[in-house]
């Protein structure tokens, strides 16, 4: 207690500190003196916020108690020093969420596509104070949309293209078998689309064949089959046969009537 009377906090010299974006609801630190003494906060006054958040001004009110009466609006600043980094690059406030309750970062699906697989750093500053903590982006378990299961024979004369849901522009390489293709064996189209070159799928042995296409943050497989020459021809329908079966029948139907008015005349 400083005295028998009460005074109002109004003669008090009050400092607020400004804070810094957090996405958390502000409260700055505040100090109160009286007369060269700190006051000390829940016994000689109480804070209480306007709960902002956001980066700009907002309000705090000082309430005396004990030997302090009365009340005091004051100002301060929550100034947008927030900065979330990958891999020590700075990235858009769009690319991440902060939890109101826990001040925990998620970075968005979005963006964690970008990022190649295996291990990064997210580091978040706040106010010059950095911390740090590991991440690990694994493989995205893309599909083959086109050309999966597909069949080609080595006198069909065409290339063999497939296609994926991955986004154009993430392709890296192709594997057959798990042997990697050289570049010179294939193209890459504008969509994404992979297409494997003639010359290189007849230096492929007759059967099955496993395929992979790898891109910076996942890969994509499907299986395909090499025939040989004459391999795919289509066989003879049903209906064709029975056709032929028809024709057959009929000219041997013919033949016997011929055979028959022949034997009566000569029986004559």
């Amino acid at each position: 207690m400083l005295g028998d009377f009460v005074r109002d906090i109004s003669v008090t010299d009050i400092t607020v500190t400004d804070t810094v974006f957090t996405g958390l609801e502000a409260s700055p630190d505040v100090t109160v003196t009286y007369d060269g003494k700190t006051l000390e906060n829940g016994v000689d006054y109480k804070v209480i916020y306007d709960g902002s958040s956001d980066p700009g001004s907002a309000y705090l009110t000082v309430f005396g108690i004990g030997d302090f009466c009365g009340a005091l609006d004051l100002t301060y600043t929550i100034t947008d020093s927030l900065e979330v980094k990958v891999d020590g690059a700075a990235i858009g406030e769009e690319y991440f969420t902060i939890d109101e309750e826990t001040g925990a970062v998620t970075l968005t699906e979005e963006y964690l596509r970008t990022l190649a697989v295996g291990d990064h750093i997210l580091s978040v500053v706040i106010s010059g104070a950095e911390t740090t903590t590991d991440f690990t982006v694994d493989p995205v378990g893309y599909k083959v949309t086109e050309g999966a299961d597909a069949e080609w024979a080595k006198d069909c004369g065409k290339d063999l293209s497939f296609g994926t849901d991955a986004e154009a522009g993430r392709f890296t390489a192709v594997r057959i078998d798990g042997t990697e293709v050289e570049a010179e064996s294939f193209t890459v189209g504008e969509d994404g689309t992979v297409t494997l070159k003639e010359a290189f799928l007849k230096t492929l042995s007759d059967g099955a064949h496993a395929l992979t296409l790898v891109f910076s943050n996942g890969e994509a497989s499907a299986r395909f089959t090499v025939l040989a020459p004459n391999d795919h021809a289509a066989a003879p329908q049903t209906g064709d046969g029975i056709g032929l079966w028809i024709i057959l029948m009929s000219v041997s139907a013919v033949c016997f009537i011929l055979l028959e008015r022949k034997h009566r005349a000569f029986v004559k």
